[in-house]
């Protein structure tokens, strides 16, 4: 049997505080020795009882790795700061400089055939020394070969990309930023520098960047100002615009056509080319497109239309749609 030496020292001290001293209840003293292992304090098994105790600290604050604990529990030195916890604190090592340092004062591990982590990481977004660029990450890893980051973090720091220590939230999954919210309430998916409230950005093969899905009776889409609805694609697939339009009163010239691509008014309109002019005849009225001369006095249109003799004609604004 292999022999090994363990060295107590223990100062046991019971008198009440004499002129300012320090009064220890047990104090276990520096421990050396050349054996293979050392023991400063060594709580061994407790059995036996209806309820077992390794240890109870009834009152006062427990120090590891600091003589001056600020909480309840304190693990590692800390400082005396506003709205400091009472209960528990860890403090980790100093944060590098650069961007992607990290440290790591605390984890959680559990067995799951691989080693499953949880860790609670400061982390440096950006260069400098500061809190700004500082962030602590929640981030997730299994066994001892993962990469930081490389399988899904939260991420809570002082760093905006568009606002220097302004506060910024990221999601992220497999090492890359995917969701962020700037201190301005920009919220970016794909992009860490919104520019406006919701900012999409990234490319996405056979599929659209953004997918609607409404699988009730409401509508797919509504885009509103100040609360009231401008743009609609409703539940059947139809866009409503619910936009004022103002529509040009004119007359077209003394002379009736029948079947003709262009239109003669008495007098130029405001509007212009690619807008909607409707003709209130006698009897059938016609609809048709400016396609040149907008803001004269003769208009090229299509598809083809007639008119009565000084036959009213209102013309509407277009409304523009992008190419699908």
């Amino acid at each position: 049997m292999k022999r090994f030496t363990i060295l107590f020292i223990i100062v046991i001290m019971f008198n009440n505080l004499i002129n300012g001293q320090i009064n220890y209840g047990i104090r276990v003293g520096a421990v050396s020795g050349a054996g293979t292992t050392n023991y400063g304090l060594y709580v061994d098994t407790v059995s036996g009882a209806g309820a077992n105790y390794a240890g109870i600290f009834a009152g006062g604050k427990v120090g590891i790795g600091t003589t001056t604990p600020l909480a309840t529990l304190q693990v590692g030195a800390a400082s005396a700061v506003t709205n400091l916890s009472d209960s528990f604190i860890v403090r980790g090592s100093t944060l590098g400089a650069s961007a992607g340092n990290y440290s790591y004062p605390a984890e959680i591990q559990n067995i799951s055939g691989n080693l499953l982590r949880l860790q609670f990481a400061p982390y440096r977004r950006a260069d400098g020394a500061s809190w700004i660029g500082a962030a602590y990450r929640l981030q997730f890893g299994v066994d001892s070969s993962f990469t930081d980051g490389s399988k899904a973090f939260i991420e809570i720091g002082g760093d905006d990309p568009n606002s220097s220590g302004g506060g910024f939230i990221s999601l992220g999954t497999a090492g890359s930023d995917r969701l962020s919210v700037t201190n301005a309430g920009k919220v970016g998916i794909g992009t860490t520098t919104p520019t406006s409230l919701l900012h999409l950005t990234g490319a996405v093969t056979g599929k659209a960047l953004a997918i609607f899905d409404e699988t009730g009776d409401q509508a797919i889409f509504t885009a509103s100002a100040s609360g009231i609805a401008k743009f609609t694609v409703d539940h059947g697939g139809s866009i409503l615009a619910n936009t004022a339009i103002t529509a040009t009163t004119g007359t077209t010239e003394a002379t009736a056509r029948t079947n003709v691509t262009t239109v003669t008014l008495t007098a130029a309109g405001s509007f212009a080319n690619n807008d909607i002019i409707y003709l209130d005849n006698a009897g059938t009225d016609y609809m048709t497109r400016i396609v040149s001369g907008g803001g004269t006095t003769t208009l090229t249109v299509s598809p083809a239309v007639s008119y009565d003799i000084s036959a009213t004609s209102h013309t509407f604004p277009r409304l523009t749609f992008s190419s699908l």
